[in-house]
């Protein structure tokens, strides 16, 4: 991943161990752009979550399939 775009008033930032967001309105929607500079959109539910990790120099993000719409 290269980065990832989002709007900022539609997710709540939760830092923990890992740092999480939290969709505050339904059809809420993030970009994800990978090395290749493809552009992947996913649309997410009110109330879901994906979570940002980064291991061995790299970000990761997760999130469950049922989130999505």
């Amino acid at each position: 991943m290269k980065y990832v775009n989002f709007k900022l008033d539609e997710w709540k930032k939760n830092q923990g161990l890992l740092v999480n967001f939290e969709c505050l309105k339904d059809n809420s929607i993030i970009e994800l752009v990978d090395y290749e500079n493809k552009i992947h959109k996913m649309t997410f539910r009110k109330g879901s979550k994906f979570v940002v990790d980064k291991i061995e120099g790299k970000y990761k993000i997760y999130w469950n399939d049922n989130d999505l719409i």
